[in-house]
């Protein structure tokens, strides 16, 4: 008996000794904690950058941190591009590249790590990355580095431009060089021989490309070509990114009645010529030209108006070809449209604004309201009485412009006046549905606050080199926000009126006198304008000057 309570006694030990054991040995990272989100580093690889006599084989590549399989193939790629196939992996800690033995001889190779290399935690590399290894006895060392202007994440291609390939070829080719922009938009390509290149800006969603249809957003260059002698660096290299996008297209008609109807397009139509623009064709025979106007509440549409539609017959939209310079801007497209049997009896509505609205009086008095109405009607058809009036009594005269039959502009004639309250009132004239409102009265309370502040900006550029020069001042809060003026030919300028607000400032120079900045043409190349980013933000203050002295634009 008591050997067998021994024998129990040593097993219960041994057990809950071996359980000790184990929860020493087991580390683990403490749960909890801050997020990791420091982002991963290159801390060697074997063979290590710079070897020259390198004949292929594998590359390890060591890093600061665990790094993540996921998008492992698309985070690397070689240049110029082999000939064989080549595989990357992770291998425990170390990722592992399997490069083919037929390579080029007293050549410079170069693996590019991009911004998808993430670590187990999913942070990116801070910066794409190079290295560089070479089959003959030097590792080349020119390298081109700049800035593309974006607000999205950009990459840069680059190409040899060899003899025998025609300038406006070259970005159809695969690039024979890629790498990722920083956050801020710089980048730096390393390790090229001499020679003459083609450089070009892309999303970085279009990375590794040739220029073509799926390719949206690009930066032209402000020079055909950039020319490298040996160990040379060429820097300040510049890009400002657009998208690209593709034709205008009618995708969609619909025929709300017999007199209207919205037209859907695959993007936004400000700026198209509204001029015989759209045709309804019905029983192929009868042919309309309506009316054609911006839809007030989408600049996707565009709303059409006629005088009377058939029904139950064929019914075909049909958009007209607009081409400019040989591009097609809108594309010839015909639809199959039906129009309703039933009259549209529902009454008069007003869109916008409601029954609120708070305004802040510009320079010139404005902003006018906006009456948005649910349909077309006739402008010299007299729908409402209006009547606007401020602090609860006083008459107010103003102006009322009909600018399109579904848009009312109404502003006081001596402007709005600051910090009041203003009661404007539509009442309809007609009791027809279709162009009067259910209530028949439409008020709307507006309450105006303190006058918009304005400010003045000048500044002298020293060593001005281009005689055709605009500064435009861009709002950082809206960007669509731009004042442009000239450059005098005493290198001064001048914003007289400029809202308050943050700004930053474009030089560029006008080559076409548009004064507006020309980002170039990819077919037939065509380079932008040279332009310069003045790099701190200007802060506009109500009545306040703000002088800029001795500004550089770096052309010295």
């Amino acid at each position: 008996m008591t050997s067998n309570r021994a024998t129990v006694l040593f097993y219960f030990n041994l057990i809950f000794c071996l359980i000790l054991l184990n929860s020493c040995a087991a580390v683990k990272a403490p749960s909890g904690g801050p997020k990791d989100t420091t982002p991963p580093e290159l801390i060697g690889s074997e063979p290590p950058q710079g070897t020259t006599g390198w004949n292929g084989g594998k590359i390890r590549l060591f890093f600061s941190e665990y790094m993540s399989e996921t998008g492992l193939e698309k985070a690397f790629s070689i240049s110029p591009k082999l000939k064989g196939q080549w595989a990357v992996e992770l291998q425990d800690d170390v990722i592992v590249i399997e490069i083919p033995e037929e390579l080029e001889s007293n050549r410079t190779y170069i693996l590019t790590m991009s911004r998808d290399l993430k670590d187990e935690h999913g942070v990116s590399l801070e910066k794409g990355g190079q290295i560089a290894f070479s089959t003959g006895d030097i590792i080349d060392s020119g390298e081109i580095s700049g800035k593309l202007y974006d607000e999205e994440k950009v990459s840069v291609h680059l190409w040899k431009w060899k003899e025998d390939i025609h300038r406006d070829s070259v970005y159809f080719y695969q690039p024979e060089y890629t790498t990722d922009a920083d956050d801020d938009g710089s980048f730096s390509l390393q390790y090229l021989s001499s020679g003459r290149y083609c450089i070009l800006g892309v999303g970085r969603e279009s990375v590794g490309r040739p220029v073509g249809p799926a390719v949206f957003r690009l930066g032209l260059p402000i020079s055909e070509t950039l020319f490298l002698s040996d160990q040379d660096i060429i820097t300040n290299v510049t890009m400002r990114m657009k998208t690209h996008e593709s034709p205008l297209k009618l995708t969609r008609s619909d025929v709300v009645d017999q007199r209207w109807g919205r037209l859907f397009f695959n993007r936004s139509v400000k700026e198209l010529p509204l001029e015989n623009l759209i045709y309804i064709i019905q029983e192929d025979t009868l042919l309309f030209i309506p009316e054609i106007f911006s839809d007030p509440e989408n600049d996707n549409n565009l709303i059409f108006f006629v005088d009377s539609l058939n029904r139950n017959v064929k019914t075909i939209v049909k958009s007209t070809l607009i081409k400019n310079e040989n591009k097609i801007v809108l594309d010839s497209v015909k639809i199959k449209a039906k129009v309703p049997s039933k009259t549209d009896t529902t009454f008069l509505e007003i869109k916008k604004p409601g029954k609120t609205l708070i305004l802040s009086p510009d320079k010139d008095g404005g902003p006018p309201v906006e009456i948005i109405l649910s349909r077309p009607v006739k402008k010299y058809r007299p729908l409402f009485t209006y009547t606007l009036t401020k602090n609860d009594t006083d008459m107010v005269t103003m102006n009322i412009v009909w600018e399109t039959p579904m848009k009312i502009n109404f502003l006081p004639k001596n402007g709005w006046e600051e910090n009041l309250i203003y009661s404007l009132t539509l009442e309809s004239l007609d009791t027809l549905r279709y162009v009067s409102l259910e209530d028949s009265i439409y008020s709307i309370k507006i309450t105006t606050k303190d006058r918009l502040g304005y400010g003045r900006l000048t500044g002298m550029i020293v060593n001005q080199q281009i005689q055709q020069l605009v500064v435009e001042a861009v709002s950082i809060e809206n960007s669509v926000d731009r004042y442009p003026t000239v450059v005098n030919s005493d290198s001064t300028f001048e914003l007289n009126t400029l809202p308050s607000g943050k700004y930053t400032l474009l030089f560029f120079e006008d080559a076409d006198n548009s004064q507006d900045y020309s980002y170039g043409e990819v077919l037939p190349f065509k380079p932008a304008e040279w332009f310069y980013v003045y790099p701190d933000t200007i802060d506009i203050r109500a009545n306040w000057d703000y002088e800029l002295k001795e500004i550089n634009l770096g052309l010295n």
